[in-house]
């Protein structure tokens, strides 16, 4: 596969935006796919944000691999204006971690500016490609159906103010993508995710992209999900026995290609496969 090339106009549109806004935030939230956090992390966006502070959220904790996460998380905070956590935006005591420490961060202000400014209001940007569960995040920070939430990308298409405390207000912006994915390994791992729609790739190719990653990492977990005594060294023939199990088979017997690449990238999408991420930290 080559690189895509692709930008939809209100994404460019949502970028000059953001420049414009950033002049009155003090701190940006960026919130990547905990499964894949390299490949969720928007190069552009980086150049943008920068010179900010910054909270990184690695959402979806609940569907990636612990032991990587957390080694994720001791990487992103090596830089010393990145702070990092992990979060599974539907558990309370992550909100609330979240929200506790934008309120510290704003007391930190408070005691930096020696009376110079009196910092009563920490204006937050929440940032992040689409479909990283970040309207769910907001939703759940708001505790109320303030952001528009959508099982697909780019749904938020518009900027909004939303209050997450008395002294917290956070900025909601809408899901930015890049104009070129240099890297097909990048491009794919959006697509097994879901953070790109299901067209832009050919998805047979990215669910054999995952069987062979699922092979080559998480072997066990394969096999337990589809009951299989072993695993086939031929990866079509390892895709048809896990057809054949499920039963996605046609008329006549065949398994059905197309309904077992949709039924793989299901499970793996909704974690049914098991606890599973995609990438591992720079070393």
């Amino acid at each position: 596969m080559t690189s895509i090339n692709w930008y939809p106009g209100h994404m460019a549109k949502a970028t000059r935006e953001l420049k414009e806004q950033l002049k009155q935030i003090h701190l940006v939230i960026e919130v990547l796919d905990a499964r894949i956090p390299y490949s969720s992390q928007n190069p552009n966006l980086e150049k943008v944000i920068s010179h900010k502070p910054r909270l990184i959220i690695l959402n979806k904790k609940d569907l990636a691999d612990v032991y990587k996460t957390q080694a994720w998380i001791t990487y992103f905070n090596q830089h010393s204006t990145r702070h990092a956590m992990a979060v599974n935006a539907f558990k309370k005591t992550d909100i609330k971690a979240i929200i506790s420490y934008c309120e510290a961060q704003l007391l930190r202000k408070s005691d930096a500016s020696s009376g110079r400014q009196s910092f009563q209001r920490l204006n937050v940007m929440i940032v992040g490609i689409p479909n990283v569960g970040k309207s769910q995040l907001i939703n759940q920070l708001a505790n109320k159906k303030s952001a528009k939430v959508a099982n697909r990308p780019a749904v938020t298409q518009r900027q909004q103010w939303v209050r997450l405390s008395p002294t917290v207000y956070l900025l909601d912006t809408p899901g930015v993508l890049w104009p070129k994915f240099e890297s097909e390994k990048v491009g794919i791992n959006l697509a097994v995710t879901g953070a790109i729609k299901d067209h832009v790739f050919d998805m047979e190719d990215v669910a054999f992209y995952l069987l062979r990653y699922l092979v080559k990492n998480y072997p066990t977990l394969l096999q337990r999900r589809f009951k299989l005594t072993s695993l086939p060294e031929d990866i079509v023939q390892l895709m048809m026995s896990i057809g054949k199990q499920r039963g996605c088979i046609e008329r006549g017997g065949a398994v059905d290609l197309d309904k077992t690449v949709k039924m793989l990238l299901h499970e793996y999408r909704s974690g049914k496969l098991g606890l599973i991420t995609l990438e591992n930290h720079p070393s």
